[in-house]
């Protein structure tokens, strides 16, 4: 059992709640005096565009083949791209936790929680897409909508932020790096896939070529 009371809204809290008037900067205020100021809306925002890129990464085509950098048959509206990637990324770490909102939100009970949550869940997603949406000085939109083909389309450069966020998420010793020594298959070139753990199994040796050895 929690040592925190749960303690709900305040009415005029509910009331913008109800009326979307609730702000990120509320919901994700720092609690602590010594850390610097906005510190916790910015790693929210962080993990967000972390969301948004596993949603690009986790989008298939029509034929159920991954897409990697577009999401199709989603209509224009940053509303249905935030619904279609919240709806993409359900699996893995979660975007928002209890312990991610400053104190007045922290301890709400269950059912106000859940309702609070989906509330922040969109807000940082639609914070995020809609800063990737915009041309800025010197940068050109990351995220822009091609409307004869019904398609969000992401720049690769976004794309490419993928391992470090993803690092950022699960913590440098949960973080599987790609290999620095390649495996030598060279013994195998030629030998289709499905022979080179088949032959191990016959006791054929890497280097002896499958003529040779019937």
């Amino acid at each position: 059992m929690s040592s925190n009371p749960r303690v709900d809204l305040s009415l005029e809290q509910l009331f913008r709640l109800q009326d979307g008037e609730l702000t990120l900067e509320e919901l994700f205020a720092d609690d602590d005096v010594y850390a610097e100021p906005g510190a916790n809306l910015r790693r929210m925002l962080r993990r967000a565009r972390y969301k948004v890129l596993q949603g690009f990464r986790n989008a298939v085509d029509d034929k159920l083949r991954p897409t990697d950098s577009y999401i199709m048959n989603c209509g224009p509206s940053c509303d249905e791209l935030v619904a279609v990637i919240a709806a993409l990324t359900k699996q893995g770490p979660w975007l928002v936790r209890r312990r991610d909102f400053a104190r007045d939100f922290r301890n709400l009970p269950d059912k106000r929680y859940d309702t609070v949550a989906v509330y922040a869940r969109q807000l940082l997603l639609a914070r995020v897409l809609t800063d990737l949406m915009t041309d800025a000085p010197g940068r050109e939109a990351l995220v822009w909508y091609m409307r004869g083909e019904r398609t969000w389309q992401a720049r690769q450069s976004l794309m490419d932020e993928w391992d470090n966020l993803r690092r950022e998420m699960y913590g440098r010793q949960h973080f599987r790096l790609r290999r620095a020594i390649k495996a030598d298959i060279r013994p195998f070139h030629g030998r289709p896939e499905r022979d080179r753990s088949r032959l191990g199994g016959l006791g054929i040796a890497p280097g002896v070529s499958v003529g040779a050895s019937r």
